[in-house]
């Protein structure tokens, strides 16, 4: 479109306004045709539209309402073809305007081309479309950031908001087809028929046969589509007042299909679905076949959206926001943004501690959250920063330089310090067919939905210290932090790296357990589980047996497979343990300290680490890190968290030392 075109169809807008479309009837390959016109999102303070059935609703003439489409931009260069659409604003009572050609993305122009109706218009709210993207220069326009702050109340006050999953076969959903999407949503529906909700993890033959689940691959292949993975969705979901998936053809509430979802991750976590696959011919006769289901996007995004705030009765639009900024943005560090700074912005407006900056705002009741300004003007460096400040700041913890969040970098020029943790280092990562798997072992500091520490390596007042747990430079490229910390020890052996969670016989060799002695070593068994369950309590009395067990067949000099104890032996006790150490020791080493109080203490450290690297204690943080000098000693580089057996819980802060300030980049 021309600059006179936009000017004309994106008029300025006033506070709390939006724009919103007509899509005009038609079916087939008709050409699609949009009205553009704006509204006050005030217009849309009323909370009974559950009072109408879709029918009514659009037949009430005195009824204000929009649906808002929730989708997935792709790519638009990664389509051959060209797609359009005729575009105009509104006309005003007896003016005539011409339709323009803009040109939309590929995934858009198939949902717009599905949801259009052949004998009214539909009301819609699209961000590609009612957000002006660029100014009259080509450059992103300001209204951008404004609107984007307005996000949250805009899919709040949509009568229904409308997911696209994609078109089966077309564009970013090739790999999947309209067969396989029928199946999976009958699947979906004879999952939420099943009349006994509280036997379902025994899931007997029967069961099994009645649900449909001896063929799960379409199930597994609509949760992997694009849109799950989308970091925005969080927000466009957790909001709805009511949300339907629409993909091809087929359609399923939101509400049926987070009940399905939930129910498998429930029946899988005893490995009851691998088990059962793993006879198919089909699925290759792989134990794991299916993945972990609780870290799939899909799965993370039902689990997400149910807790994420308490809505206020009465008051229209109201939400108390129960999760903060740094629990949102790391839990969610499995959803993917196509700018970095979205990694943030995407879940600003679903926090407890912090909103947008920009934008009208209802009365809120999060009386205590703190402005956070929306600007895509920042480098992702700068805004990280800036959350990091307020994170350390709100929660009085370094906990945060533990935890992977940050999305990864694409080129040198935008590498993130080493304090700055990639997603790189996330637990579960999804493999080249989707299916998520274990990559890297679980932080030791827990994780920040928990809102506990597993640990207190630094102690657990820390209140009384009046020294700042965090500086950094004003300076917007400055990429080094100053924290305080005093030197424990070095590492003085580091072992091979725990393969797919597996033990290595030199392993339980260096923890001292020799061939014929009954139980492992303590301090060899409280290590390789990091001295806590799964939950962060105490292990039970009865852990050691369940190694003694593991080896008795074979011995000690096979070493531990844990894989094998996990998902072939159908043994609960081998599964809680050898389930917590694949969660503890993955990709890591095992470690030797030099001289702590006369003793080389056993540990853990992250796969980078080396022999000489300082073993820190950190003021703030739950547990000890790995610190490597660089730079004559002036400078260190993060290496991330360790474990050091009877070092955790406080006893270092009794071993006199000195808080010195480090420089970390």
């Amino acid at each position: 479109m021309s600059t006179n075109q936009i000017l004309d169809i994106y008029t300025d807008l006033e506070p709390n306004q939006i724009r919103l479309i007509d899509l005009k009837p038609g079916n087939g390959d008709n050409d699609l045709y949009v009205e553009v016109f704006s509204k006050s999102l005030s217009d849309f303070d009323h909370d009974d539209y559950d009072d109408y059935d879709g029918h009514n609703a659009y037949d009430n003439p005195e009824r204000e309402w929009f649906e808002a489409l929730s989708w997935q931009w792709g790519n638009q260069e990664s389509s051959h073809k060209v797609f359009h659409i005729l575009i105009r604003a509104r006309p005003k009572l007896g003016q005539d305007r011409p339709w323009e050609r803009m040109k939309v993305r590929p995934n858009l122009w198939y949902a717009m081309r599905r949801l259009r109706q052949p004998g009214r218009d539909v009301c819609l709210w699209i961000d590609f479309i009612c957000i002006k993207q660029v100014d009259e220069d080509g450059n992103e326009d300001s209204e951008k950031s404004k609107q984007i702050s307005l996000m949250t109340r805009i899919f709040s006050k949509a009568r229904t908001v409308l997911v696209w999953l994609g078109e089966p076969g077309e564009g970013l959903e090739k790999d999947i087809h309209q067969d396989d999407v029928d199946k999976a949503v009958n699947y979906i529906d004879n999952l939420g028929n099943l009349d006994n909700v509280d036997h379902i993890a025994s899931m007997d033959g029967a069961m099994a046969s009645k649900a449909g689940l001896h063929d799960l691959n379409p199930v597994f292949r609509l949760f992997k589509c694009g849109w799950f993975s989308r970091r925005w969705v969080v927000q466009e979901i957790a909001v709805a007042r009511k949300a339907r998936l629409h993909c091809g053809s087929k359609a399923i509430s939101w509400e049926r299909f987070a009940h399905a979802v939930a129910l498998l991750e429930r029946v899988s976590r005893d490995g009851s679905i691998n088990r059962m696959l793993k006879w198919k011919p089909d699925t290759r006769h792989v134990s794991d076949y299916a993945g972990n289901i609780s870290a799939l996007p899909a799965y993370r995004l039902v689990q997400n959206t149910s807790g994420l705030y308490i809505r206020r009765k009465g008051q229209k639009g109201t939400y108390v926001w129960q999760r903060t900024l740094e629990q949102l943005v790391c839990f969610l560090a499995v959803f993917q943004a196509s700018r970095p700074q979205d990694t943030i912005y995407a879940v600003l407006g679903l926090a407890s501690d912090f909103k947008p900056k920009d934008g009208a705002h209802d009365e809120d009741p999060n009386l205590e959250r703190k402005d956070f300004e929306i600007s895509y003007k920042q480098s992702p460096l700068e805004v990280f920063k800036r959350f990091l400040i307020e994170v350390v700041s709100k929660s009085k913890s370094l906990d945060i330089l533990c935890r992977p969040w940050a999305p990864v970098c694409e080129s040198k020029d935008e590498e993130m310090p080493s304090w700055i943790m990639s997603i790189r280092k996330k637990p579960f990562q999804a493999d080249k067919s989707g299916r998520m798997f274990r990559f890297n072992p679980d932080p030791l500091v827990g994780a920040a939905i928990q809102r506990m520490s597993f640990f207190t390596a630094s102690g657990s007042d820390i209140e009384v210290h009046t020294k700042p747990l965090l500086t950094m430079s004003n300076h917007c490229n400055s990429k080094d932090i100053t924290i305080w910390a005093f030197e424990l020890c070095k590492i003085s052996k580091a072992m091979d790296c725990a393969l797919f969670g597996n033990i290595a016989a030199s392993w339980l060799e260096e923890g001292g357990w020799q061939e014929g002695t009954k139980l492992p070593p303590e301090e060899l068994w409280r290590t390789l589980v990091a001295n806590r369950t799964s939950q962060g309590d105490t292990p039970d009395p009865w852990y050691p047996r369940a190694f003694h067990s593991a080896v008795r067949e074979k011995g000690i000099k096979y070493g531990i497979n844990t894989h094998t104890l996990i998902h072939e032996k159908d043994n609960a006790a081998y599964f809680e343990v050898f389930r917590r150490v694949q969660e503890v020791i993955w990709n890591r080493r095992l470690i030797r300290t030099s001289n702590i109080n006369g003793g080389n203490l056993l540990g853990l450290a992250p796969e980078d680490a080396q022999n000489g690297d300082l073993i820190c204690i950190i003021l703030g943080c739950s547990v000890p890190l790995v610190l490597r000098p660089v730079e004559s000693q002036s400078y260190f580089t993060l290496i991330g968290e360790c474990y050091v057996d009877g070092m955790m819980d406080g006893q270092a802060m009794r071993i006199k030392k000195q808080w010195k300030e480090l420089r970390v980049v």
